[in-house]
């Protein structure tokens, strides 16, 4: 449980940031395989380089945002 008081607030919004990080990951995912679904987009699908980039990018996101949680994941364990 986060303490909505804690004398050092700024490591305390870097934390949150950083979680922020592994709640956003399932919508990008999401957001991804409705963006390549036909049936849905009909002519507006995300197809070709455009699918690359936005699926380097999202797990790019999730790399750099596990990589930042890493000391917290270590005071946890």
């Amino acid at each position: 449980i986060i303490p909505l008081v804690s004398y050092n607030l700024l490591k305390l919004a870097l934390d949150l940031m950083v979680l922020q990080i592994a709640v956003l990951i399932a919508p990008a995912i999401i957001l991804g395989v409705i963006a390549s679904n036909k049936k849905l987009m009909g002519g507006f699908i995300l197809k070709g380089l455009n699918k690359y980039i936005y699926w380097i990018t999202v797990i790019l996101i999730f790399i750099t945002g596990v990589i930042s949680a890493w000391p917290l994941l270590e005071k946890i364990g």
